[in-house]
């Protein structure tokens, strides 16, 4: 369970993790009042997902969760290095 700094160092990477979101929605023009309600619907039905599957699931698939979550990121890390090339 996550406690002090460890919370505090959670909620500042979600923090940054949001902000390109807020400049893409401020260039687009798209209606905060919108992009308010998706934005906390989408992460509440995610919180909620991701709770209940790690009550059920736990330790016996952590370790594979974590490597499948690794390959992901790389392979997306690859995808947008390509783009970012081609």
């Amino acid at each position: 369970m996550a406690r002090g700094s460890g919370i505090g160092c959670f909620g500042v990477s979600i923090s940054l993790d949001e902000l390109p979101m807020g400049f893409t929605i401020g260039l687009i023009g798209f209606s905060i009042w919108h992009a308010v309600i998706l934005i906390g619907l989408q992460a509440f039905v995610f919180a909620q997902l991701g709770l209940r599957l790690d009550a059920r699931l736990g330790e016996r698939y952590r370790k594979g969760a974590e490597k499948l979550a690794g390959l992901a990121l790389i392979g997306l890390a690859i995808l947008l290095l390509g783009e970012k090339v081609a």
